[in-house]
């Protein structure tokens, strides 16, 4: 079933649930000009949410590109399948759980899994523009990254993607209280490898 746009007695999109950022179409509509095969709508969409992806297939796979391959799997399967959105979850948690099974297509096709990549997270690599990253920042990356696999997930999608619990469960396809023990998890180990008492 496609998403079609709800709109006001008058014919008119709300102001609030269907706008992007600075008036540009909301994430839902741009899903729903997408299913009509609007190439735009696509561009859109994938220029708004293909970074986030990016980042979320790296972290798992540990390789770049293979990384943006999957992304590129994901996009292909929302430009075919994007009738199949119905609204009952928000457009990024659809997103994320289209990516997350892309990846794990990837994951059990290799023999085993590759180690965590440096760009895994936002601001690791230096660049031109970019400082060297503090002693401190490396330590913690390297906390996250001696994780598993499964903890490394709901902590990016929590923390470094601001999803809740329900939707990120429904973007690993588990239930809430295995996201909150897991969360939970990858705290007190972060917090022991870092020589900290468990955040609270």
């Amino acid at each position: 079933m496609s998403v079609r746009p709800t709109t006001t007695t008058d014919g008119a999109l709300p102001n609030a649930m269907d706008q992007g950022p600075r008036g540009a179409p909301g994430d839902a509509r741009l899903v729903a000009l997408v299913a009509a095969a609007d190439r735009e709508a696509f561009r859109l969409l994938y220029e708004r949410y293909a970074d986030r992806l990016f980042r979320y297939a790296v972290l798992r796979l540990g390789d770049a590109a293979a990384a943006e391959d999957a992304v590129q799997e994901t996009f292909l399967a929302v430009w075919k399948d994007a009738a199949a959105y119905e609204g009952r979850s928000s457009v990024s948690t659809w997103l994320f759980g289209i990516a997350h099974h892309k990846v794990n297509a990837v994951v059990r096709g290799r023999a085993r899994e590759t180690p965590l990549a440096g760009e895994a997270l936002a601001g690791d690599e230096p660049g031109p523009d970019r400082e060297e990253p503090s002693d401190e920042r490396l330590r913690v990356l390297a906390a996250i990254r001696s994780l598993t696999e499964e903890h490394r997930e709901v902590l990016f999608l929590a923390y470094y993607q601001g999803l809740g619990v329900r939707e990120a469960a429904a973007v690993c396809g588990i239930p809430e209280g295995t996201v909150k023990s897991r969360l939970h998890h990858a705290r007190r180990m972060l917090a022991e490898r870092l020589g900290e008492g468990e955040p609270t």
